[in-house]
């Protein structure tokens, strides 16, 4: 059980019934596992101020009522298909300087996320389909 587990637990709370998110200091696997598997109906996350330089592949793929994240301030790697089929995703979203890598399908399915800005020059990794469709990138280095 990691640490969200007891927070949660302690809050007397079901995580199927979290909507709204925000998470400080330290996030380890098996609070991905947690958001992952068990927090469903997630509207907004904000993980900004958190220890995370990883997000595993899949974390929030399926959130189908996702509408905005803040990512960690030292992000590196995105995994693969971390945001597939969040179709509620919209806008624009800024990935930090830090990001070196965005797997394979990161955004595939997030048809209404307008555009992904990197805000370093720092990615050296880029997978495939990064958003499931043929045309011109939405992402953009700034």
């Amino acid at each position: 059980m990691g640490k969200l587990e007891d927070e949660v637990m302690k809050a007397g709370l079901q995580p199927k019934d979290i909507n709204f998110l925000t998470i400080e200091g330290k996030l380890d696997n098996a609070d991905f596992k947690l958001i992952r598997d068990y927090m469903p109906n997630l509207v907004s996350v904000n993980i900004s101020r958190t220890n995370a330089t990883a997000i595993p592949d899949f974390t929030f793929s399926q959130k189908k009522y996702l509408l905005n994240i803040q990512l960690p301030h030292n992000l590196k790697i995105i995994g693969q298909r971390v945001f597939s089929n969040c179709g509620r995703l919209t806008g624009t979203l800024e990935l930090p300087a830090s990001v070196t890598a965005i797997e394979f399908g990161a955004f595939m399915g997030c048809d209404n996320l307008r555009r992904v800005v990197a805000l370093g020059n720092k990615i050296t990794t880029v997978g495939d389909n990064l958003f499931g469709t043929e045309g011109p990138s939405r992402l953009i280095y700034k």
